[in-house]
C-alpha cells in the first residue's frame, strides 16, 4: 500500500448505474490507484453503455495536476460507453472545479435524491 495515496472510494453498481462514494482530499497517487479498479469494473460488467453517479463528501478536492487526472478519467468514461454523469456535491469550491474543469455530460446536484431521479430517467 502507497502510504502517500489520499482519496477513497466505494463502488457499486445499480442497474446500469456505477455508484462511486468518493472520500477525502486526492493527490495523484490516490487517482493513479482508483482509476484501473474503476476501469476494471466498467470492463467486466460487459455492457456498452452506462451511467455512473459520484457522491463527494464535503473534504473531496485535489490539486491543479490531480484535477488534469481527474479530467483524463472523464474523458475515459465518455469514450467507452457513459453516457451521463451526476455529481452530488457538498460545497461551491467542488461545483467551481465540476463547472470550470470538466466540460462533459456531468450535471452538478447538492441532493443525491434529485442526482439518483435524474439518472433514472435517463435509463428509461
Amino acid at each position: 500500500m502507497n502510504r502517500n495515496r489520499h482519496g477513497n472510494m466505494n463502488l457499486s453498481w445499480h442497474k446500469e448505474i456505477l455508484v462511486a462514494e468518493i472520500e477525502g482530499a486526492f493527490n495523484e497517487e490516490g487517482l493513479e490507484y482508483w482509476f484501473p479498479k474503476v476501469k476494471q469494473l466498467i470492463e467486466n460488467r460487459k455492457i456498452d453503455t452506462w451511467y455512473r453517479l459520484e457522491i463527494w463528501d464535503e473534504e473531496v478536492l485535489g490539486s491543479p495536476e490531480t484535477i488534469e487526472h481527474a479530467k483524463a478519467m472523464y474523458e475515459w468514461y465518455e469514450e467507452n460507453g457513459c453516457l451521463a454523469i451526476a455529481v452530488v456535491v457538498c460545497n461551491r469550491i467542488q461545483e467551481q472545479i465540476i463547472t470550470a474543469m470538466f466540460q462533459s455530460q456531468a450535471k452538478i446536484f447538492r441532493n443525491k435524491e434529485e442526482a439518483i431521479q435524474w439518472l433514472e430517467n435517463k435509463l428509461d
